[in-house]
């Protein structure tokens, strides 16, 4: 065990047992004997749609900011800081549950300053006490719900909980405050100092080599798959997109057949899964069990555009018609449910709908014959309708048996293909007129970055023009609304800017320039990277914070090192410096890049799973990469033709007439053509026809 480790487990177990102890050291709780007077709350003009449902409950919540600190400080009160999104099904339940109840919300109006906190709003906040939520539980989720002391720091954190434990936690705060202050004081510190033992991010002794680290995290993520339904073992299965992208280069750049089949598997596995929606496309949040078949139904923007990239990466690689499909579909679904008048898309798609999670998306067999189906007993077969309900006597639409197995041997296949499409549209028509799960059209920088990223790869794979048309118009909209003096702002009209905003957006403009050529998209990402290096900077480590400080809302300022769903902030930003290193052939940013990858070697060799981003930058150092030069009248055509293959050891770049790059010096030919095929600034000669480009990149 390294050292480092070490020393974390031991201050967690210190900081866990001073909990247990504070917990089970005071009695039984006593319920207050003043109410306060309920008198209403102050959310009723936040912009936020979580926010705004909270809006009538009889908790007076206030906004997370200034006022509510001050206003516990002077009364002396603790803080409940509950943090949540609208899309979210838990964080509805305790609302209706708790937040809703009279009693309840006198105990807390009288006792507690009371903060609401939409999650997507304020991702700082958010993040900083998730991770005290993992120190005391080792695990965490939402609706986040924490006791802090006044100035905020944590006391408690936990998720849903009934109203019956909600009330008694509070009890316990109230009786131990009344009793034994000092107390509170103590276990305020001891989880403070935890949470800035998380940040303590040095280097260890042990110096692993890339090679080395790169070859046990791929062998550990074959040793933990799940070989027959794909993904991890176990369940929830979540579709971690950097994991699998991970996956996907890995089998690509080692010829690894092993790798390739697993994460083949797991990409037919969603899409046959009750994860993907069949009638509409697109993807739910994750799927509760080890089969992909029954999801928690949010829709978020961030997964869709991930798993768009992924697919289409996929069908770059493999040309399988169920890949296409997946993202025709998928941003057909993007087109009509998730995109504003203005072209950019919105955050998300909420599980609920009439107070029940999943009621717009499950099918009884009585939901089938009234939706007019003509091959009834075929659909039911195809989606396990005629099986065992999963969910209340209702059904998932998932595959069941490959319609392939179930066609007529009389009927000829594009006949029957035909009949069950129109079967489709006649379910998804009926289901449509179900009362819809609320729109949250809150514009996530990020997010929308995320998704940029989406239709650009897939109009690369695909060739659909449109795909990148609609990519440029959500790109300028991003440029002209939400990027201030190259600060990137999180949420259009507010100024809050963190680190996730600053490289998701760089990114997405690095590949915007890819598809275009123009320069402006390439000389933006840089301006943007070069204010977020002064801006979110710790100097007493290797990486840099997420939040940035003039948003003056955190306890903690954490890093936000490894990889969850959304690549972490940091390695997004390793990633877009090795990038735009060999763009600019700047070192400085090479250097900085490779000295922040250095950091999580040992990590990566320990925890792939967490590290999925940080191991395709390592990889990329490993094998080196190729800069793809084309110039002349047709050089975004060629590009076209090149990225339609899977090469993710490949950037492009290039220019009709301009040399406005040092790579492109010398390399425009008046009247032609060409595709110059370089590694480490070495070019080989020039072709002009993209077949014989591939040759020299094998």
């Amino acid at each position: 065990m390294h050292t480092d480790t070490y020393c974390f487990m031991m201050k967690r177990l210190l900081i866990l047992s001073l909990f247990v102890c504070l917990i089970f050291s005071c009695g039984q709780s006593v319920n207050s004997q003043n109410e306060q007077k309920l008198i209403g709350n102050a959310l009723a003009n936040e912009t936020s749609a979580y926010l705004k449902l909270h809006a009538k409950n009889p908790v007076y919540w206030k906004p997370w900011g200034e006022e509510a600190i001050t206003k516990a400080k002077e009364e002396n009160k603790l803080l409940i800081i509950s943090i949540g999104y609208v899309s979210c099904h838990w964080c509805h339940v305790m609302e209706e549950e708790s937040f809703s109840d009279d009693s309840t919300a006198a105990k807390m109006n009288e006792h507690f300053v009371s903060i609401k906190v939409d999650r997507e709003e304020r991702p700082g906040v958010d993040k900083a006490y998730m991770n005290s939520a993992f120190l005391i539980n080792g695990s965490g989720g939402w609706p986040l719900n924490v006791i802090a002391m006044p100035d905020g720091r944590p006391l408690y954190a936990g998720t849903y909980f009934p109203i019956d434990r909600w009330n008694e936690l509070l009890d316990f705060f109230i009786k131990t405050k009344k009793e034994d202050s000092l107390k509170l004081e103590s276990q305020a510190n001891s989880l403070l100092n935890g949470l800035n033992s998380i940040e303590e991010i040095g280097v260890t002794g042990e110096k692993i080599p890339l090679a080395n680290a790169l070859e046990t995290a791929r062998n550990t993520l074959l040793e933990s798959a799940d070989k027959k339904w794909g993904g991890s073992k176990g369940s929830p299965k979540f579709p971690m997109p950097s994991l699998l992208e991970f996956q996907l280069q890995s089998a690509y750049l080692n010829k690894d057949q092993a790798m390739e089949k697993q994460v083949l598997l797991t990409l037919d596995k969603i899409l046959a899964g009750g994860i993907y929606d069949h009638l509409a496309g697109g993807f739910f949040r994750y799927s509760t069990d080890a089969l992909w078949r029954v999801p928690h139904f949010e829709k978020m923007l961030y997964d869709n555009g991930q798993l768009v990239k992924l697919y289409a990466n996929a069908y770059k690689l493999t040309k399988k018609p169920s890949y296409k499909k997946a993202i025709v579909e998928t941003l057909g679904f993007m087109e009509r449910e998730m995109t504003l008048k203005e072209g950019v898309f919105f955050a998300s798609i909420d599980a609920d709908s009439e107070g029940e999670e999943g009621k717009f998306y499950i099918w009884s067999t009585e939901d089938v014959s009234k939706a007019g189906v003509k091959n009834e007993r075929i659909i039911n077969s195809y989606f396990g309708i005629d099986l065992e309900a999963e969910l209340d006597g209702k059904h998932v639409l998932y595959e069941n048996k490959p319609l392939k197995k179930l066609k007529p041997k009389a009927l000829a296949l594009e006949t029957f293909e035909e009949d069950i499409n129109e079967d489709l549209k006649r379910m998804a028509d009926f289901r449509a007129k179900r009362i819809q799960p609320f729109h949250d059209q809150k514009i996530i920088s990020s997010w929308n970055a995320l998704m940029i990223m989406g239709y650009l790869q897939a109009y690369e794979a695909l060739g659909e023009e449109v795909y990148k048309e609609k990519a440029i118009v959500a790109m300028k909209f991003l440029m002209e609304t939400v990027i201030k003096d190259d600060l990137v702002s999180h949420i259009q009209g507010e100024g809050n800017s963190y680190l996730e905003d600053a490289v998701q957006v760089a990114a997405a403009l690095i590949k915007t320039y890819e598809n275009t050529f123009e320069i402006k998209y390439l000389n933006k990402a840089k301006a943007i990277t070069n204010k977020a290096l002064q801006t979110f900077k710790d100097p007493a480590s290797d990486f840099y914070f997420y939040s940035n400080p003039a948003n003056g809302d955190l306890v903690v300022n954490i890093h936000e090192i490894t990889d969850n769903v959304i690549p972490g902030s940091n390695s997004q930003l390793a990633l877009n410096l090795f990038r735009l290193g060999h763009y600019f052939y700047d070192n400085a940013y090479l250097s900085e890049s490779e000295k922040m990858l250095t950091s999580r070697l040992t990590d990566l060799d320990e925890n792939p799973f967490s590290n999925a981003n940080w191991a395709q930058l390592a990889s990329m150092m490993e094998k080196g990469i190729y800069e793809i030069a084309i110039t002349g009248e047709g050089a975004i055509e060629k590009q076209k033709e090149l990225a339609a293959n899977y090469l993710p050891h490949a950037i492009y770049l290039g220019t009709k007439e301009e040399e406005n790059l040092e790579l492109l010096a010398n390399k425009v030919i008046k009247g032609r053509d060409v595709i110059y095929v370089c590694k480490d600034k070495s070019c080989r000669l020039p072709v002009s026809e993209t077949k014989n480009a591939l040759e020299l990149l094998k």
